[in-house]
Order: C-alpha cells, then structure tokens, then sequence
C-alpha cells in the first residue's frame, strides 16, 4: 500500500511492515499502526516511526543504548506477553523518542518511556520504566558528549 509520510513522502509499504501499539504511545492512544523509517538505511541510530492513520504524526527515535552504553530497561512478565515474546528477549528493539527542537543543543530524549517493539510479532509498547537513572528529558547534547 502507498502510504503518505510527514518526512519521506509517499512510499510503499507492506501490511508485514505495521507495527501495532495495542494500547497506543502516551498521548496518543487512538493510532495503534506505525511503521519504522531509518533515516538512513541500515543503520538504527536515528529512525522515524510514522504513523499509518496520520501521516502528519512522526516521531524521531534514537537507539537508546548508543546515546547511553549502560542503558538497562526491564521488561516485565507484563510486557514480556503484551509483547507476544516467546523464548529470550535478544532481538527486542528499543528506542527513546527524541525531541528535536531548532537550538539542537536543547533537544531531549525521552530514556523514561522507551518504545519496545518485537520484530517477530510486530507488537509494541511504550514502558514507563521505574528507574530514578532515567527521566522524560535527558539533553541530548550531554548524551552524545558522554556527560550523562
């Protein structure tokens, strides 16, 4: 199917390539459908998850575990069926929602709330981890110097 973007324009995706949020990202509970974008291909570091029902709504995500190396999300038995993960979470994606403001030096990371998503079943999440070393708005201009 053609699908019209807020970054990329049209492009042309499968059904296989939708990646379903049952209960929505916060804020945003009614658009369960997103597809994930790199912004380069290949490469992980910074990808677009577009929403399928508006094309209007994306957000910029970063890999969290190459902003900050000892990154340490932990999915409950919750999440871990939620999920729809079967054996062993390697292969699990996790991703911090960024934003992007024109200063970039102000721009933030959201480590709080990362996004999870299983590849195998293309069921997501939005966790809100219960850990003091992460909050809403980590700079990451201080992330990418190694200060945080």
């Amino acid at each position: 199917m053609e699908l019209s973007t807020k970054y990329f324009d049209k492009i042309s995706v499968s059904e296989k390539d939708i990646i379903r949020f049952e209960h929505g990202l916060f804020g945003f509970e009614t658009l369960k459908e997103h597809i994930l974008i790199s912004f380069e291909p290949g490469n992980d570091n910074l990808m677009c998850l577009q929403s399928v029902q508006d094309s209007e709504l994306a957000f910029i995500l970063m890999n969290p575990f190459n902003l900050k190396k000892d990154y340490s999300p932990i999915l409950t038995d919750s999440d871990i069926r939620e999920l729809e993960i079967k054996d062993d979470t390697e292969g699990v994606l996790y991703y911090a929602v960024c934003v992007v403001k024109d200063d970039v030096s102000e721009s933030t990371v959201n480590l709080k709330c990362p996004l999870v998503i299983n590849p195998q079943s293309q069921a997501a999440k939005q966790l809100i981890l219960d850990d003091e070393r992460y909050s809403f708005r980590h700079s990451l201009q201080k992330l990418m110097e190694g200060d945080v």
